[in-house]
């Protein structure tokens, strides 16, 4: 390889990365009002934004408010919204009427976990891309670390997303919003919780509303990127011709 051919290959390489840079997405990203606030209205006010921005990267969602069902109840199917999505669940149960403003981001009912007795396993029609709810009322006792693992029972793939840690002793009406979109489609989503003190006793019921599942938009290629990458092309096909046309030359001399 000449010198001007080793130089467009060189230009055709960095072209070809810098114009593919951006198409490149983050495994996971996650969306979290944590920490905690100073009390249930301020956690409120810091949950919701979070819930915004989290559903704003969205390209379609549905989401599951619990409030349909007269509770308590274990209801067979959830529905989310009307995205056609629906799911079964192997949570408590639905839980309600709540006190306005005080378990619950929304009223009357909200979805009952506990953490070290049942799965708390959402399992869901269609592979999602997004997932994201309210919790209330972890670690009001014991610290509780909590994680969602996310499952794809059709590839048999899964990763774990930590939450974080929630106590010891958070205030009763605690709430947060947390959200994940993973470039990994996943029909399976289980809360997880625990602390290294309690070990296999450690028992924690939390409370989820207002869950969503969807899609995540897929992120377009940025003016930057398409720009260089114009520009490295030119600049190649420039060579690429300058090149040929001095082969032409010493062919002719």
């Amino acid at each position: 390889m000449n010198r001007a051919s080793t130089f467009v290959h060189s230009f055709l390489v960095v072209g070809i990365l810098v114009s593919g840079v951006s198409t490149v997405a983050a495994s996971q990203i996650t969306y979290s009002s944590l920490p905690l606030q100073d009390n249930h209205a301020d956690d409120v006010t810091a949950a919701m934004p979070v819930e915004s921005q989290f559903l704003g990267t969205l390209s379609s969602y549905g989401t599951e408010t619990y409030d349909e069902y007269v509770a308590p109840a274990s209801p067979p199917t959830l529905t989310f919204g009307s995205s056609g999505i629906t799911a079964t669940d192997s949570f408590a149960e639905v839980e309600g009427p709540l006190p306005p403003d005080t378990y619950a981001y929304s009223t009357p009912n909200a979805l009952l976990g506990i953490i070290g007795e049942t799965p708390n396993t959402f399992l869901l029609s269609t592979p999602v891309t997004a997932f994201g709810t309210y919790i209330d009322q972890a670690g009001d006792t014991d610290a509780d670390t909590l994680s969602l693992l996310l499952q794809n029972t059709n590839t048999m793939t899964s990763e774990t997303v930590p939450i974080g840690t929630v106590g010891p002793n958070a205030d009763q009406f605690n709430i947060f919003y947390f959200g994940v979109t993973d470039t990994n489609p996943f029909n399976e989503v289980t809360l997880q919780g625990g602390n290294a003190v309690d070990g296999p006793s450690f028992i924690d019921g939390v409370l989820l509303d207002n869950t969503s599942v969807g899609f995540a938009a897929v992120p377009e290629p940025s003016s930057l990127a398409l720009v260089c990458g114009s520009l490295l092309t030119g600049l190649a096909a420039f060579f690429v011709r300058r090149a040929s046309a001095r082969r032409r030359t010493a062919t002719l001399a």
